[in-house]
């Protein structure tokens, strides 16, 4: 797949589900990779209930049933909209026997507010780019559950992966007048149990090549003396992660924690060594024991962050085969092995968790809770990539349609006013330039016409007893004339002047239309000159 700047390969299989492959940006005409491989690598929902129905529920959605198997088969205007691509899930099913799963993966483009804006307040010039995402994503329904997974691609660098939850809540009944303690009422003698969502991604770095390593950055206050006499002053500071266990990780908001995942053998144009730094979400922490058989077998939740070196075999958290063994398998115990990750070809593994104390709110079906973390470019470039966006069209309605119902209500002149004034800069000081001319054109006219008689008035004045000069009425007039003359003319110049300053600014989104406008401005500009000289 290309768009905008990104070009990346799509996959899915029966375990994992979506799988993003080879992803890569191309910057100034070079292609740089990202990311080698990313994908879900395990799921695991643990209940906090006690009771006998409640506390075995510890499903590990992706390693036990296969997000891939259990996918939905989309369907155009439900779970996507606009301008739609679908895949097919094509799998073998339990049997050995090939499963196809119609469009189960939909990727389209959605807008997504502002990219970026600045308003000079001198001269009231206002800047703003929207932002474009591509979305590529699948929804799984596991029994009562709908999960939602969506990788998006943004055109300032950023990657993201996002999970949205909804479905249906895992309910039990309650004897009449009975309050739960670990769960929440959501109907006359029904329940939800307090509940975990754990989710494990992995991801196979390639920033501008196969030798990547993992800072920890820390924002930490400054000490307290003659460098800091404010008391005000912090800075950030990173810390290389040299091995497995050294880089167990975890969020920590005292010190606004995040990670970056760098080349430290490629620099950027201010000999900063190119990197993505990883921005996270809602998380939280297991509430089960040590001893549980959830941690036994879900280790890798204890830890928000792990960073392996590449092992072609280490490709789920929670091992090959989560529902066959009892514990100590899986990303756990992979890194007690200590093995260097600096410099190396490593792969980083992000956990994060939701925890769902239940609302009534919540019931018969779920709205959609979000969770999730994104990849963020830091000194990967030279400067903002989506710098040089153009201008999306000026628009002041939602739909065409709803424009012209408006315009439709006024007739003539109003019409023609009320268009310009919804039109956007450029366009709108080409019309205003063109429409001042044409009043220069027709005072002029008018001026051509009415000089004989306003003329003829001031020469009878001129052999009146009292007049010495040519100040007579129909002179003043003539003149007065000729200053409305001049004064529109200068209106006219302004606005071609303008359209041509924010044509040039703006060169880089130029068009056909836009160099038309310019066009016309041109010519209206040069007609003000010749004619401000002849008056």
């Amino acid at each position: 797949m290309e768009w905008q700047n990104w070009k990346f390969r799509i996959g899915f299989n029966a375990r994992e589900g979506l799988t993003l492959h080879t992803v890569s940006y191309k910057d100034q005409g070079r292609e740089r990779p990202v990311l080698y491989r990313a994908a879900l690598s395990e799921m695991v929902v643990p209940y906090g209930d006690p009771g006998p129905i409640q506390n075995r529920k510890n499903a590990f959605d992706s390693g036990e049933y296969g997000i891939g198997q259990l996918a939905n088969s989309l369907e155009l205007g439900c779970d996507c909209v606009g301008y739609i691509k679908y895949f097919d899930g094509v799998m073998t099913n339990s049997k050995g026997e090939l499963m196809v799963i119609k469009n189960a993966i939909c990727m389209h483009e959605e807008d997504f507010g502002i990219l970026w804006k600045h308003t000079d307040w001198r001269t009231n010039d206002v800047e703003v780019r929207r932002s474009r995402r591509l979305v590529v994503s699948s929804i799984s329904t596991v029994a009562n559950y709908e999960y939602g997974f969506f990788w998006y691609l943004y055109q300032d660098g950023n990657i993201q992966f996002e999970v949205k939850l909804t479905g249906i809540l895992s309910t039990a009944g309650l004897h009449p007048g009975e309050t739960p303690k670990y769960g929440t009422m959501v109907g006359p003698d029904l329940y939800a149990p307090n509940h975990q969502h754990f989710f494990n991604v992995r991801m196979d770095m390639q920033i501008d090549g196969n030798e990547n390593s993992v800072y920890e950055v820390n924002v930490v206050p400054e000490e307290l003396g003659e460098g800091n006499p404010q008391e005000n002053a912090f800075y950030a500071k990173s810390t290389l992660l040299e091995t497995e266990k050294q880089a167990k990780r975890d969020i920590k908001l005292e010190t606004a924690r995040y990670w970056k995942i760098v080349n430290d053998n490629v620099k950027n144009d201010l000999g900063q060594s190119v990197g993505y730094k990883m921005v996270t979400g809602e998380n939280c922490f297991p509430f089960a024991s040590d001893n549980s058989s959830l941690l036994k077998r879900a280790g890798f939740i204890k830890h928000h962050l792990w960073v392996t070196p590449y092992d072609e075999d280490e490709l789920y958290a929670s091992g090959k085969y989560p529902n066959q063994h009892i514990g100590g398998d899986g990303l756990a115990s992979w890194v007690e092995r200590d093995r260097p990750i600096n410099n190396t070809d490593i792969v980083v593994w992000y956990t994060m968790g939701h925890t769902h104390v239940p609302r009534p709110e919540d019931w018969p079906v779920m709205p959609a809770a979000y969770i999730g973390f994104m990849l963020k470019p830091v000194c990967f470039f030279g400067q903002s990539p989506a710098i040089d966006l153009p201008p999306s069209p000026k628009k002041n309605y939602c739909s065409k349609r709803d424009e012209n119902e408006r315009s439709a209500k006024v007739k003539g002149v109003k019409a023609m006013l009320h268009k310009i004034r919804f039109m956007g800069k450029e366009t709108k000081y080409s019309a205003l330039s063109v429409l001042s001319l044409a009043a220069v054109f027709l005072l002029h006219l008018v001026h051509w016409l009415a000089a004989p008689l306003l003329m003829g008035a001031a020469a009878v004045g001129m052999h009146m007893e009292h007049q010495h000069d040519m100040g007579g009425s129909g002179s003043t007039l003539m003149q007065l004339l000729m200053l409305v003359v001049f004064i529109v003319n200068l209106v006219s110049m302004y606005f071609a002047g303008r359209r041509l300053s924010l044509a040039w600014k703006n060169r880089s989104g130029a068009t056909h239309r836009t160099y038309l406008c310019s066009f016309v401005s041109v010519g209206v500009l040069c007609v003000g000159v010749f004619t401000a000289l002849s008056l």
